[in-house]
């Protein structure tokens, strides 16, 4: 069947059901079954024992991440951008908040990352701080793990304030399959912080909706600010949703603001001063400038295309390395077809959360605008999804920071249905049932490589070089190897990545240039062993630099 098709199939499975339902009315039962009747107060119970709900939500993904620690160790990191983030964890982790420029810096470049005015990661830093935890407690992924336990926990926190506890428990389930085998959790790409930051906005405006409190509007000011320090642009369109809206309601209610609430304030308000004041000094220490981003330093030095199609083409960046010229000359490029793009935005989007069935009761949530009190999580949600078209190559942790406000979306479209009638029989039952189903059939399926549990299929030269990082390790001395790739390399399997204090690691990896510019980098690491390793040969072949290119004349 060709693809394409099947998917539409699955996807129009949830309305082919409530047609078939329509149509066959006449044949339902009078009253759900009993096992239906006794299953639905059995998860009411464990709805209203909070203690014991975090501890079965927080069970899935851990158990998960256990299996994969015990089966290959902690995953292997392979893609652009999780080296750059690594590199902004061992930066914090270290104390400081960028690296000074390397004089040798040009045989360093790399994806994703600056290396002048500053050495650092182009990505805002919440990732990095988490991944400076846990660095700080052991290892990288420790900080993963934990961010991932903690956001699971927020989604089901946030889709309480929205929903009855039965169904911001099964937003919570829905929530744990986003970190279940996936990679927000088994990879250093991100995706936790930023739907814990997410979560803390859309939860604390759940209750301050409902009544004003001094600690709900601190916990709002900060998921504000650490989603202005994950996802800048997503996270201004999910912040400046809730905010006008609180606005609103704090105008319509005016009459019930007291000085003790805005006393209350006061915490909230030293919060945003103390945040945009970090996160200024923050922009002045990596790029010299307090309102210029690290991402759009990068963007000035690198980017061949606008990061949105609505932007301007940026003047020509001047490049070093044909490796990068090529590989930003694809990266933001929009599609020729539009139409095609889209589709395959939505594709991703769809896949992710909660697969291509259970997906479609997102924009059924539309259908219960005007029947809810959730039409701010929904509304946000639906900006949010709208916000990911002018996106050239999505990806779903883009759309991370609206997880909680989708969930709730999801659950309240599903909590909508559950309530049908059906020609005077209930049929809503029929419904939750197929989505458990769903949910059930779809986690025990075997995933998609993204979701897997196991290492990416393209990670196998990741593998290769750390065997030959491992191999240089197990011999006394520091190393400095040049990288020359084949005609066909492919630009995701990168091996020019080095720590955050490049002189002072045992290896240091570098870009082969040519005679004259090898030869300076030879003089200034002149006592390391110094290697060639041919990384597009299979296996990869590392050998001795010649020696008679060692003394080169300086360019």
């Amino acid at each position: 069947m060709d693809p394409r098709l099947h998917h539409a199939l699955v996807t129009l499975s949830l309305p082919a059901l409530l047609v078939a339902l329509r149509l066959g009315s006449r044949f339902l039962p009078d009253r759900p079954p009993r096992p239906w009747i006794r299953f639905r107060r059995g998860w009411s119970r464990l709805a209203r024992r909070p203690l014991l709900t975090a501890a079965l939500l927080c069970a899935l993904p851990l158990s998960a991440c256990l299996y994969k620690a015990i089966l290959s160790g902690p995953p292997m990191a392979h893609i652009h951008d999780e080296f750059s983030y690594l590199l902004a964890g061992e930066t914090f982790a270290s104390g400081r908040m960028t690296n000074p420029a390397h004089p040798m810096w040009v045989h360093f470049e790399s994806f994703h990352i600056i290396h002048v005015p500053t050495y650092m990661s182009m990505y805002p830093p919440l990732q990095g701080l988490v991944l400076a935890l846990g660095l700080l407690m052991g290892h990288a992924w420790i900080g993963v793990v934990l961010s991932s336990l903690l956001a699971v926990l927020l989604l089901w926190w946030a889709a309480r304030q929205w929903l009855p506890p039965r169904w911001a428990l099964l937003a919570g389930l829905f929530g744990t399959l986003l970190f279940t085998g996936t990679y927000w959790s088994l990879s250093y790409w991100g995706g936790a912080a930023n739907a814990a930051a997410g979560a803390l906005v859309a939860g604390s405006a759940g209750v301050l909706r409902k009544r004003f409190s001094g600690v709900h509007l601190f916990l709002y000011v900060l998921g504000v600010v650490l989603c202005a320090n994950s996802r800048p642009y997503e996270g201004s369109i999910l912040c400046a949703s809730f905010s006008l809206w609180l606005l609103w309601l704090a105008f319509v209610n005016r009459g019930l603001v007291t000085p003790a609430h805005l006393r209350a304030t006061i915490p909230s308000l030293l919060l945003v001063c103390a945040g945009i004041s970090l996160t200024l000094v923050y922009f002045k220490a990596v790029t010299g400038n307090p309102f210029r981003m690290p991402y759009q330093e990068a963007a000035r030095q690198y980017f061949a295309h606008p990061a949105l199609l609505v932007g301007t083409k940026p003047a020509p960046p001047s490049y070093r390395h044909d490796l990068l010229r090529n590989f930003y000359a694809k990266t933001n490029r929009a599609s020729p077809k539009p139409l095609t793009r889209l589709y395959y935005n939505f594709r991703s989007l769809q896949a992710f959360y909660l697969g291509d069935a259970l997906f479609m009761l997102f924009p059924l949530a539309v259908f219960v605008l005007r029947r809810t009190g959730s039409r701010a999580p929904i509304l946000a949600a639906l900006l949010g999804a709208a916000a990911m078209i002018p996106i050239p190559n999505f990806l779903p942790h883009y759309f991370s920071i609206f997880a909680a406000c989708f969930l709730v979306a999801c659950c309240q479209s599903l909590r909508d249905l559950a309530a049908l009638s059906i020609g005077g029989r209930p049929g809503g039952w029929i419904i939750v049932t197929s989505c458990f189903a769903l949910v059930v059939s779809g986690f025990a399926a075997v995933p998609d490589p993204v979701r897997r549990l196991g290492s990416h299929p393209t990670s196998e030269w990741a593998r290769q070089r750390a065997a030959v990082e491992q191999r240089l390790l197990a011999s006394p001395g520091e190393d400095l190897v040049f990288v020359r790739y084949g005609p066909d390399h492919v630009d995701h399997f990168e091996w020019v990545y080095n720590h955050a204090g490049i002189d002072a690691s045992p290896i240091v990896w570098a870009r082969s240039m040519d005679a004259v510019n090898d030869a300076a980098l030879r003089r200034y690491f002149a006592t390391r062993r110094a290697w060639i390793v041919e990384a597009d040969a299979t296996p990869p072949l590392l050998t001795p630099y010649p020696e008679s290119s060692a003394n080169g004349p300086l360019k």
